[in-house]
Order: structure tokens, then C-alpha cells, then sequence
């Protein structure tokens, strides 16, 4: 459709619907990897879509010198063919099978997902117990109380939209989508293209390390070394148009400083708070509320990406990129202290087993609060 366009109209629409895809994809891929994989592989496959999506940005921006909007959009429909063909042979999740009464379909898709080496009766009465546990005993559905902080679901929702907070108000989109434009008023006399590309580039390394790492030092450590580089580079990018805007010709001979800056923050974006806070997302809400609280988050993410993004040009304008940058170098220094405080880690757990830990421990905040008013 944006492809075909012959009217700014047509684009919006191609737009608005490839937006929605996004969101839906950006939700269901990674509860999906986290429903059918096994914990200890749950944080590399995990982070397989947002790598996938890293290189696809790569490729765009390399793509983007070259092409004009329409033949780009061509490019990119041919490129999500494959996902479009291949998604039809992926097994349903057996957690979700579980909870539409489906056992025996919950039992098949288990065994075809652990390649039918291992009995799955286990695994498989682990996930009904757990779910049944979640119900109640009557089966009660949820109610909106269950979420408000003396809700069981509180701290799975506050660390949840916390993270993702976290993940937009530090700048990633802004910085991502003006690229190009930044470089260029930053008055570095580097290509603002290969600049981008360079960018791109490490984004889609820095994710690959990511990779490597998420299953060996846990989420929590990942996202701390995120957050505290980010912090870094985003006062040094700050620094560097502050000095700018006070007298071009101090900042002469450092035109290198916005591009090892960028990079460097794309680098600890993609090591940690770019990934992680989707394979947390899909970790920490139990099965029952798991689509419903899933849904609202990424809808929160969504929209705090468009409020971000659009505000960022008119924020540079009135206030200038070193308090833009300054400003989100502040909201790091309250990330970290979030991370520390409120992030559990989930590495090496089942579900199930960080649905029971979440869970019993609001339980017995409760109890104890209960005990401490009589």
C-alpha cells in the first residue's frame, strides 16, 4: 500500500496498518518464545526478534542511500515474505493450549517443541498445577483491584510499564529516527548517512553480545551496564552541544564526539534496555493475565514512542539538544536506581516458578502489613 501511494492519505493508512502489525508482533513474538523455549535458552531466543529487528534497521538505513520511499517499501514487503510462510509450521504455545482447556494439544505441542527427546509429563503437569493455582479455587476472574498496589499483579505491572518506560523516555527512538538529522546539526563534517550506518551497525553487533550474555549474567546485570553507559554517553552527547551552542569553534576538533557518542549509546541501548525489557515483559505475568497485562503494556510502550518521537523536533527546537540530552541522561540516573530496587531476575527459572515467586512474595507483603495494623 505505501508503496503503491499516490497520496500523502494512502501512506497514513499503509502506515497505520503496518503500525498496528508492529504492535501485535512486538507483543506476540516474545510471550511466545518465552511460552514454548526452555529456561535455560528463554533469554538468547528471546532476544532473537529484537536482533532480527536490529539488522533490519541496518539494512534499511544501507538500503535508504540508495532507494527512494516506494522501491524501500517494495524491499521491505519482499523481505517479510519468509516470516509470513514459516509462521504457519510454528507449533501453538502449550501454555495457551493449557488454558483453553486443551490438554491434549497442550501435551502434542510440548513434544514437538522439545524435538520428542525428553517426556514432557512433567513439564506439562507443572504448567496445569501452576495455572490452576492463578484461577483460584473459584476461578475468579480478574478485577482491575488486582493491580492497584495492594493487588497480587502490582509488581508485575509496575515493573513492567516501569521498564518500559525506562526503554522510551531515555531517547532510543528519537535518536534512532533523527539520526541522520542529528549528525547533521551536531556540524560534524562526517557524512550524516555513513554516520547512521555506522550506528546501525553497532546497534546490530551490540545486540548479537547481548545474545551471549543475557543467559550467563542475567538480566538484571545486563540492564544495569545499559543503563549506567547510556547515563554516559548521554551526558557527554549533552556536554558536546552545550559547548557547541557557546562557541562552534571549541567543539572544531572533536567532530568525532556525536558519532562515538551515538554509538556508544546505541551499543548499551541494544546490550540491555533494548531487548531485555521484552524478554522480562513475557517472564513475570502469570498465564492467566498474561495476553490482558501484555496487551496494555505494549500499548503503553507504543504510546509513549509516539508522544516521544513526535515531541523530540519541537523540544530540540525551543529548549535546545544539550537540555534535550541532559534531560534524558536524568532519566537514567532514575533507571538505574529502579533496576536495582524493583527489577527481579528471572534467569534460569521456569515460568512457573517465577509466577510463584512473584506471586508469594506480594502474598506475604500482604500478611505482614495485615499482622503490623493489628
Amino acid at each position: 500500500m505505501i508503496a503503491l501511494a499516490n497520496s500523502v492519505f494512502t501512506i497514513y493508512v499503509g502506515r497505520t496498518v503496518a503500525g498496528f502489525c508492529v504492535g501485535v508482533a512486538s507483543l506476540s513474538l516474545p510471550v511466545l518464545l518465552a511460552e514454548t523455549v526452555r529456561p535455560e535458552v528463554r533469554g538468547i531466543l528471546g532476544l532473537l526478534p529484537t536482533t532480527i529487528g536490529n539488522a533490519g534497521i541496518l539494512v534499511c538505513y544501507v538500503a535508504g542511500m540508495y532507494m527512494d520511499w516506494s522501491e524501500l517499501s517494495y524491499f521491505c514487503a519482499i523481505i517479510s515474505l519468509p516470516f509470513l510462510i514459516t509462521i504457519i509450521f510454528v507449533p501453538e504455545s502449550p501454555r495457551w493450549l493449557v488454558a483453553k482447556s486443551r490438554d491434549e494439544d497442550a501435551k502434542t505441542s510440548l513434544q514437538r517443541l522439545r524435538m520428542c527427546r525428553i517426556t514432557v509429563e512433567s513439564e506439562f503437569e507443572e504448567i496445569k498445577q501452576v495455572f490452576l493455582e492463578s484461577c483460584g479455587p473459584a476461578h475468579a476472574s480478574v478485577k482491575g483491584s488486582d493491580f492497584y498496589p495492594s493487588g497480587v499483579y502490582y509488581i508485575p505491572m509496575m515493573v513492567a510499564l516501569g521498564l518500559m518506560a525506562l526503554q522510551q523516555l531515555c531517547g532510543i527512538n528519537p535518536v534512532i529516527f533523527y539520526t541522520v538529522y542529528i549528525f547533521k546539526i551536531s556540524g560534524t563534517n562526517l557524512n550524516a548517512h555513513v554516520c547512521a550506518i555506522i550506528v546501525g551497525i553497532a546497534n546490530f553487533f551490540a545486540t548479537l553480545t547481548a545474545n551471549v550474555f543475557i543467559d550467563k549474567v542475567g538480566r538484571k546485570v545486563l540492564l544495569l551496564i545499559s543503563d549506567a553507559l547510556m547515563f554516559l554517553s548521554l551526558l557527554v552527547l549533552g556536554t558536546y552541544f552545550c559547548v557547541r551552542d557557546i562557541d562552534q569553534s571549541l567543539v572544531d576538533s572533536f567532530n568525532w564526539v556525536p558519532l562515538a557518542s551515538f554509538t556508544l549509546f546505541v551499543i548499551a541501548f541494544s546490550l540491555g534496555l533494548g531487548p531485555v525489557p521484552w524478554i522480562v515483559l513475557a517472564e513475570i505475568f502469570p498465564l492467566k493475565i498474561r495476553a490482558l497485562a501484555g496487551a496494555v503494556v505494549t500499548a503503553f510502550h507504543w504510546v509513549l514512542t509516539f508522544g516521544v518521537v513526535k515531541a523530540f523536533p519541537y523540544f530540540i527546537t525551543q529548549f535546545g539538544p544539550d537540555v534535550a540530552f541532559y534531560l534524558f541522561a536524568g532519566i537514567c540516573v532514575f533507571g538505574f536506581w529502579f533496576i536495582i530496587k524493583k527489577v527481579p531476575e528471572t534467569r534460569g527459572r521456569s515460568l512457573e516458578q517465577i509466577e510463584r515467586k512473584l506471586i508469594k512474595s506480594k502474598k506475604t507483603q500482604q500478611t505482614q502489613e495485615a499482622i503490623s495494623s493489628v
